[in-house]
């Protein structure tokens, strides 16, 4: 019988860490959702800034995770405003944390499926302005 090694139990508990990551970003998205956000959406909010620390920092590798952690705080900024232009600035802000995060870390995936999220950010605005000129 094998025991794990340590370093086998840390890799998977850091995979569990990061699977919640996303998870954290659903529960921002419903809370920030209504635009008169009653108090515990306010608090549920709040409260998912110290647990995205508490992730960022037990999975902390370097580089990698200082352009994750950027782009959770832009995009964390982002889904709070109340001013659409504000809101695209800073999740393409974001966007461009998580592309150099795709990049130093070889994700192929990731970094397509930010550009395609930057590209509609533009995009959507683009033709909004264009509709308006009309």
């Amino acid at each position: 019988m094998t025991l794990p090694h340590l370093s086998d139990l840390a890799g998977a508990a850091g995979f569990i860490l990061v699977a919640l990551w996303p998870w954290l970003s659903v529960l921002q998205v419903a809370t920030a959702w209504p635009d008169d956000r009653p108090s515990w959406c306010r608090a549920l909010y709040a409260a998912t800034v110290p647990l995205l620390a508490v992730l960022t920092a037990s999975t902390w590798v370097g580089w990698p995770s200082a352009c994750a952690a950027a782009g959770m705080a832009l995009g964390t900024a982002a889904r709070w405003c109340r001013s659409a232009l504000l809101l695209r600035v800073l999740f393409l802000l974001a966007g461009a944390c998580w592309v150099v995060h795709d990049i130093l870390t070889g994700s192929t995936f990731g970094l397509l499926a930010d550009l395609l999220c930057m590209a509609g950010l533009v995009l959507r605005r683009d033709a909004r302005l264009r509709t308006s000129e009309a």
